[in-house]
């Protein structure tokens, strides 16, 4: 047989802690503040002889703190309104986090903001539809092969409504609706800057 592309073990090491807080300011508002602190270890081990060229070294570790925040204002108890503030992150992909010229690298940072709205008319009845802006910065890309930057941009914006319909204890009908628009604000490559991506999903809820 002729020689594997990749001979080799990737091992990733994640240890997380998180915290979050439930506040009722009033009868009708609660609000509720999240943290996150992350942490990665990985490593990469050639098993044997291989053709691919990718980089193979160990991953430095890398450490990132990300909060979260919400409030829920209940106008009557059939409405609800709520908005959201959440940040995220992401590590470079599976390559560039084991090349050599990857470890400087900061976290690709993401964050997300939200509104929504709940409804019950009837306790058999109920609509959600929320509003989304995801922006993610910081992004990782390759320069020269085994040498990466942080620098890149992404906008995704999007809408989504369901509705849910008990019809009985045994069964119920949903239906779901959802858009989104993705948008390049900062690339390497300048032909990319102000095009539109493929549809992805949304990173947290």
């Amino acid at each position: 047989m002729s020689l594997a592309d990749f001979n080799r073990r990737f091992t990733l090491t994640s240890n997380a802690v998180f915290a979050e807080a439930y506040l009722n300011v009033t009868e009708s508002v609660n609000v509720s503040l999240g943290l996150r602190a992350d942490q990665f270890d990985g490593d990469c081990q050639r098993l044997g002889a291989e053709t691919a060229e990718a980089p193979c070294e160990e991953l430095e570790s890398v450490s990132n703190v990300s909060p979260k925040a919400s409030i829920h204002y209940n106008i009557i108890d059939s409405i609800q309104l709520r908005a959201n503030y959440s940040e995220g992150f992401a590590l470079a992909s599976s390559f560039a986090k084991f090349a050599s010229g990857a470890q400087d690298l900061e976290v690709n940072e993401i964050k997300q903001y939200e509104a929504g709205l709940f409804f019950l008319p009837s306790a058999n009845l109920e609509f959600d539809v929320s509003l989304y802006d995801i922006q993610s910065s910081n992004e990782v890309n390759e320069v020269t092969q085994g040498e990466f930057i942080n620098f890149g941009e992404t906008t995704r914006k999007g809408f989504e409504a369901s509705v849910r319909w008990k019809l009985s204890e045994q069964f119920e009908v949903k239906g779901v609706f959802g858009q989104s628009d993705s948008e390049v604000d900062s690339n390497l490559n300048p032909d990319l800057l102000g095009t539109s991506m493929e549809c992805q999903n949304k990173l947290q809820r």
